[in-house]
């Protein structure tokens, strides 16, 4: 009596070339996932840094394109319509208070002097500890602080550095008074 078996197994030399193939296939899923997560999280981090540059531009540019001249010299030279003077933004604001922005500890901050057109009170965060800014610096835009006939123009550069990873983006926006500097009498 002849009884053939037809059932054949796996040699073992095909069980560990399938479960090599089976584990560099999974490796390199886990590989790809891990990236996306990556650069998911920057993705993220860069958009937080957006937002925070943009809502202190929108901040600071909404106080400078309302800025008056100081006639009296008490925020201010006499006259003029802006001072940056050791990292230290000045300018009445429309409400006759100065004003000022600076760089300080990785943040933006402001200080708003109530009921005073000299400088006085503290400064306050206008960015989070969500970003690290790096730089900050208001340039003249090509008319003068103490503009007489042109209108003023002020150029802020802000340079920001991501918590995660290590991206860096410069912003910059100008602003421009629209209180004109004639005086109307």
């Amino acid at each position: 009596m002849n009884i053939k078996n037809n059932k054949r197994g796996f040699t073992l030399m095909e069980l560990l070339i399938t479960f090599a193939i089976f584990a560099v296939v999974v490796t390199g899923m886990i590989n790809v996932l891990v990236s996306a997560v990556k650069v998911q999280r920057q993705m993220l981090a860069d958009q937080k840094m957006v937002e925070e540059v943009s809502y202190a531009f929108e901040y600071m540019t909404r106080a400078i394109r309302m800025a008056k001249k100081d006639m009296e010299g008490t925020c201010v030279a006499r006259y003029a319509n802006y001072n940056y003077t050791n990292g230290v933004f000045s300018f009445l604001n429309s409400e006759g208070n100065c004003q000022q922005f600076k760089l300080n500890n990785s943040a933006i901050e402001a200080r708003i002097s109530a009921n005073s057109s000299t400088p006085t009170g503290s400064f306050f965060p206008i960015t989070s500890d969500a970003v690290t800014v790096t730089g900050l610096s208001f340039n003249n835009g090509g008319s003068s602080w103490a503009s007489g006939g042109a209108q003023s123009k002020v150029t802020i550069l802000v340079e920001v550095q991501s918590l995660v990873g290590s991206s860096s983006i410069n912003f910059q926006t100008t602003v421009s008074q629209r209180r004109l500097n004639t005086s109307y009498e």
